[in-house]
């Protein structure tokens, strides 16, 4: 099970401070003596104020041969350490047994290490070396490369040199690609038999990897030391390959950050962004992701006060030409750039060593300005400086994933699982055609969907690229099957469909007729907008209760406001289909439809709409009640038949309407469940699934349709086929990539993976037990909508409505004076900011929380997120744990005080999180010290 959210999520990369990762292609390939190497190297090339730094993280075997002892032995100006060392010469994860050590213990461990080391020294290197082979098992029994992937630094790989080495060699370094690192050194032992050396230099040429080769150091005997001693002493001071080592890992480092700090400016000019006005983009509004894990991009934001020509010149300036003596023993003319952190040149180093020193007239002026800096301002920088690493240096930020990359993301970022299914597909397959022929990805997939959605309804699946064109695919398929058995005069009738205001289905032509004119559409010149939408009842939490809300003015419709005790208790359909309130809706569709069709004459193939949750048209949830209700009505209504003569079908068949159900953004779990319409208890006759469907890694979509449907394409021409397909339909990459996906979103469902926030929304069930006896026995009222209490329902029982946010949490951030109203359901979360202007998709609203959650300094956990007028909405993936969830959670309620403060006063809430232990709130100054995070037991933790 990927679980990378457990990890600390913040790597480091930083103008003077360079981190590289040593891993090994096999255990016994010299990986130590190559780190020594590289730390003379890098030692003896760098000024006096520069620190050289090799942690080990782990090691196992007696502690007379440990790695960390050789290398203070024979590096003695490093600093070293190893934090922990095991007797027994076995795997991490064998030696680990009886202690308490785990992958989560050792990153903690490094990011405290990293803390020390810039605090120690201004400019530094590090170097970190892994235990054995690449795939080596760490203590919690998963691979060392996965372990380090979210720090991705700069990989220094030790080839084998033996027999068998090439291949050991190469196939470290793919599984090291593969995972998104960046493998810029390979370094091997010379073998004048073997040659493994002038094999892959040639390899590595081709990949752009440079290969560092070097003699075998001596055998072991009586000598060893003086002999290790003479060995490092002439590689240090006279090779030049290793010299050249060293500037090539300079160089990239140089290139990563100049590029890394440049691209925001070079994508203003060249991209043209989905869904933005392109008149508020500027470089320093774009963020540059340098790479992604877990539910954390490691992003790069330009200061908003830089300019841009500046930023382009300061970099020139800060290219300086390489000691001039490094490059006679380079014997290499070349003019190698270098950055002036990496103070190469000692003249250079010196002057900016005596300026930091205020020895010079610009120093003096510096000192001086550092002198005036306010308390306040020392405080402020002193509080940072104890949370993170040196903010100052940090040229990343760990940036929560806040949309799930536009709701995609299901299994996290860099999940390595999944990359390497790609690859295999990739391997296996590349891309076939689709055309009357099948492969085991696209069948398999097709099945695990039908089996599992839970409709006996559906039995075929048609494969489409994305949400909008399987959506264009299932408009043609329900209003082709109305067709065919209605039989309109197609040529002077306009068939529309049914749906609701505020829905959206995508961005092809088809798709956005499919909804009511809005901001999206109303500039589309082909955009007819055909159909009827329905106003609905929304299910909000507001201060704390949750209601079912009419559409303004139209509570002689829908009927009064309406108050429940849970989230649950609005989605028990069970009890509520036996209400007024279904009846008051039954009602009010009826009539309607009466007036569209017989009174106005319009004509309708389809009813389409979003289970739920009404995504970009404002993440509108939607009384379930009011969904059940429409779809049984248009289903058993015959206003739509146009003849006197009563249409008998088989059992199964579609009747009234085809239904139509967009599970593109609410299926596949994104609200707990595999679908969506389990929700309504709705079988509709077409589904369309999308986005976590690849568990957020490659496009592919799917339209599920019912036997009715399919038979309606049945003929004697081929016009009469579903004449619609792509280049990529089924591609085996993203099929293949979907069936992992799939299976291990119902294997985190069987196995309990979210007991823990079931529990949490199951609680106040249980805590009314009691009360619901004694109203049952007084008699007091328990329909719902109404004051009283009732039992619990099926969806209490099975704690089958939940979210992945705590309860809590969205009870206090609805007490906020600037919040209208929060949801929660899965993994969504909704916050409805009041807008006086009531300006919907065009409000600007919730921009400015949206702008302050990505502030702060470099190196501070940042949180990024999309908007839609007055909303702001937020997305976890179905591995995101508690620990994570509870740090976004405290950060938006601190925005949320900040702004605008609660209705009771109390800005900092006592408890959120799944589990929480309740902790008093510190008043005063003291109140800075209050942690973060969650506290949650072991057990959580795990799960």
């Amino acid at each position: 099970m990927f679980r990378s959210a457990k990890l600390p999520n913040q790597t480091f990369l930083g103008y003077k401070l360079r981190a590289y990762t040593v891993f090994g292609a096999n255990t016994n390939v010299g990986k130590t003596i190559f780190t020594t190497l590289l730390l003379n190297t890098f030692q003896a090339n760098v000024s006096k104020s520069y620190k050289v730094f090799y942690v080990k993280p782990l090691s196992t075997g007696p502690k007379d041969e440990a790695d960390v002892k050789h290398i203070s032995w024979y590096s003695p100006k490093i600093s070293s350490t190893c934090f922990f060392q095991f007797d027994d010469p076995v795997s991490p994860h064998l030696a680990a047994k009886t202690s308490r050590v785990t992958d989560k213990t050792i990153m903690i461990n490094i990011r405290d290490y990293l803390r020390d080391v810039v605090t120690e020294s201004p400019r530094a290197t590090l170097f970190l070396e892994t235990a054995g082979g690449v795939h080596s098992p760490t203590p919690s029994g998963t691979s060392q490369a996965d372990l380090y992937r979210p720090l991705r630094w700069p990989v220094c790989l030790i080839g084998d040199y033996r027999l068998g080495g090439i291949s050991s060699t190469i196939s470290a370094f793919e599984s090291l690609h593969i995972r998104g690192y960046d493998v810029e050194l390979v370094c091997m032992f010379e073998d004048e038999y073997y040659e493994n050396h002038l094999y892959l230099k040639k390899y590595f040429e081709e990949k752009g990897v440079k290969l560092l080769s070097v003699p075998k150091p001596p055998e072991k005997d009586a000598q060893d030391d003086e002999n290790m001693k003479k060995y490092y002493s002439s590689h240090s001071m006279e090779r030049g390959d290793l010299q050249s080592a060293f500037q090539h890992l300079i160089r990239r480092d140089n290139h990563r950050i100049q590029n890394l700090t440049g691209m925001s400016a070079r994508a203003e000019k060249s991209i043209w962004y989905p869904f933005t006005q392109h008149r508020d983009v500027s470089p320093q509004s774009i963020v540059t992701i340098d790479s992604a894990y877990g539910d954390f991009f490691q992003a790069y934001m330009m200061p908003p006060s830089m300019d841009v020509e500046q930023m382009v010149e300061t970099q020139q300036q800060k290219e300086l030409q390489v000691d001039d003596a490094a490059s006679k023993t380079l014997g290499n003319t070349e003019k190698l750039k270098v950055d002036e952190t990496t103070a190469i040149n000692p003249d250079t180093e010196e002057r900016v060593q005596k300026e930091e020193e205020g020895k010079t007239e610009e120093g003096i002026k510096k000192k001086a300005a550092k002198t005036v800096k306010s308390n306040a301002e020392k405080k402020v920088a002193e509080s940072n400086a104890s949370h993170v690493l040196n903010l100052e240096k940090a040229i990343l930020s760990p940036t929560f994933d806040g949309s799930a990359s536009w709701w995609t993301q299901g299994l996290g970022h860099g999940n390595p699982e999944l990359s390497l299914e790609a690859a295999y597909a990739a391997g296996r397959y590349g891309h076939v055609i689709f055309a009357g022929t099948v492969h085991e990805p696209a069948l398999r997939l097709a099945e695990t969907l039908l089996k599992n959605s839970g409709n006996s309804r559906l039995s075929k699946c048609f494969f489409s690229d994305n949400g909008s064109t399987g959506m264009e695919v299932a408009t043609k398929m329900a209003l082709t099957a109305a067709s065919e058995r209605y039989k309109w005069d197609e040529r002077n009738v306009e068939i529309g469909v049914i749906g609701l205001k505020g829905s959206y289905h995508g961005d092809t032509i088809g798709a956005m007729d499919c909804s009511e004119p809005s901001t999206f559409n109303e500039k589309v010149h082909w955009y007819q907008g055909r159909g009827y939408w329905f106003d609905f009842p929304q299910v909000k939490c507001v201060k704390g209760k949750w209601i079912v809300e009419p559409p303004p003015g139209q509570e002689e419709d829908f009927g009064e406001k309406m108050e429940f005790n849970s989230l649950a208790e609005i989605f028990d359909l069970e009890t509520r289909c036996q209400s007024p309130a279904s009846q008051q809706y039954h009602k009010y569709i009826e009539h309607t439809l009466h007036r569209l069709v017989k009174e106005e004459g319009k004509t309708f193939g389809a009813l389409v709409m979003e289970p739920v949750v009404l995504g970009a048209g404002g993440m509108l949830f939607v009384d379930p009640l009011f969904q059940n209700t429409l779809a049984n009505t248009i289903r058993s209504s015959t206003v739509f038949n146009p003849s006197s003569t009563p249409i008998v079908q088989p059992q199964g068949s579609w009747t009234g309407l085809p239904i139509v159900f967009d599970e593109v953004f609410t299926g596949i779990y994104r609200l707990g469940r595999f679908t969506s319409s389990s929700f309504l208890q709705v079988e509709p006759d077409i589904s369309v699934h999308a986005k976590l469907l690849t568990g957020g890694l490659v496009p592919l979509c799917t339209t599920l349709a019912s036997a009715s449907i399919f038979e309606a394409f049945l003929g004697n021409e081929k016009r009469d086929a579903l004449l619609h397909g792509h280049s990529y339909t089924a591609h085996p990459v993203g099929c293949h990539v979907a069936n992992t996906s799939l299976d291990r979103y119902l294997e985190m469902d069987k196995s309990n993976t979210w007991a823990s926030p079931r529990r949490n929304w199951r609680e106040d069930i249980v805590n009314e037990k009691e009360d619901v006896k004694e109203a049952s026995e007084n008699g007091e009222n328990s329909e719902v909508g109404g004051k009283g209490k009732r039992g619990k329902s099926t969806g209490e029982r099975d704690g089958q409505v939940w979210s992945l946010w705590s309860k809590n949490f969205v009870h206090r951030a609805s007490m906020c004076k600037g919040v209208e109203s929060v949801n929660a359901l899965g993994s969504v979360l909704v916050i409805n900011l009041k807008d006086d202007a009531n300006a919907g998709y065009n409000s600007s609203a919730a921009t400015g929380l949206q702008k302050s959650l990505m502030e702060g300094p470099p190196g501070r956990m940042k949180v990024h997120c999309r908007v839609l007028g007055n909303v702001l909405y937020l997305m976890a993936s179905l591995t995101t744990t508690s620990i994570t969830l509870g740090k976004v959670q405290r950060t938006l309620l601190d925005k949320l005080s900040t702004r605008w403060g609660f209705e009771d006063g109390e800005d900092l809430p006592e408890e959120f999180g799944w589990v929480a232990k309740k902790q008093r709130a510190v008043k005063g100054p003291e109140s800075d010290k209050l942690s973060s995070s969650i506290d949650i037991s072991k057990r959580d933790q795990d799960s």
